[in-house]
Parts: structure tokens; C-alpha cells; sequence
């Protein structure tokens, strides 16, 4: 999984990419820029692609097994989106005052800009308490 957080214009997330509880790469990068769009994506990284073709044909393109979420900056405004076998595919418009936080880490992330962190502070002090959270922080602003 990971850990993305919004605040205050800034997307923080981290690196780290797991298959079950073995650490694959502390150093990826889960950013995809496609048609004008930022994703930046938590869940399985072979299902990405997928995530990315869902939200620019506006429908699930493939049931993926694991929930793929990301955070996608569209044409300057802010959606959270997924992809499940679930609940197939979904977009939400967020609004820019608000802090967000997805993925394995979340409840920590949002506890701690509860608090006053920033995203990226969020998403390091994260990195203490999830296993599925770690490496590089990275962070994208939003214009």
C-alpha cells in the first residue's frame, strides 16, 4: 500500500512499494502523469494502468482483485478515485480546504494534520507506525 496526503495544495506520498509484508522497493515512484492528469496512486502497482484507464473512460475498464486508489489533479481541481471487484469504479470531487488522507496509512496521516503537520510531515511521521508506509517522501503542488 502507501500513504498520500492533501494539504493545503500540497499531495504528499511516499515510496515504498510491498508485495504481501516483504518491502519489493523503498525508492518508486507512484506518480503517473496521463492526458493532461496527475495520479498519484496506493495498491498494487500492476494495477495502476488500470486505475488510470478507468478514470479517463469515465468506467471500470478491468475488475482489479485489491482496492487501487489515488488522489488525481484534473484539470486543476482535486478527485479521490478507485478502482475494486467491489464497488467497481468511483471519482469524488474534493474540496481545496480540506486535508485528506488515503491508503494503508491513512487514519495516522489525518491524525497528525489533525494535529498541525503538514502533508509531508504527515506522511513522515507515518512512516514510524505503518509497515506498508516508508522510503522517499515525495510531494506534487498543486497550481
Amino acid at each position: 500500500m502507501t500513504t498520500i496526503a492533501y494539504k493545503d495544495g500540497i499531495i504528499a506520498y511516499d515510496s515504498r512499494f510491498t508485495c504481501n509484508n516483504v518491502i519489493v522497493d523503498d525508492d518508486g515512484d507512484k506518480k503517473i502523469e496521463a492526458d493532461g492528469k496527475v495520479f498519484i496512486i496506493s495498491g498494487a502497482q500492476s494495477d495502476f494502468i488500470y486505475l488510470v484507464d478507468s478514470y479517463l473512460n469515465d468506467k471500470l475498464t478491468k475488475k482489479v482483485r485489491d482496492p487501487v486508489r489515488a488522489m488525481v489533479v484534473d484539470n486543476g481541481k482535486l478527485y479521490t478515485s478507485a478502482i475494486s471487484m467491489h464497488d467497481g469504479f468511483w471519482r469524488c470531487e474534493e474540496p481545496f480546504d480540506n486535508h485528506i488522507a488515503i491508503g494503508s496509512g491513512n487514519e495516522f496521516a489525518l491524525a497528525f494534520m489533525d494535529t498541525g503537520m503538514t502533508a509531508e510531515e504527515a506522511v513522515r511521521a507515518t512512516c514510524k507506525r505503518d509497515i506498508y508506509t516508508g522510503g522517499t517522501i515525495r510531494t506534487f503542488k498543486i497550481n
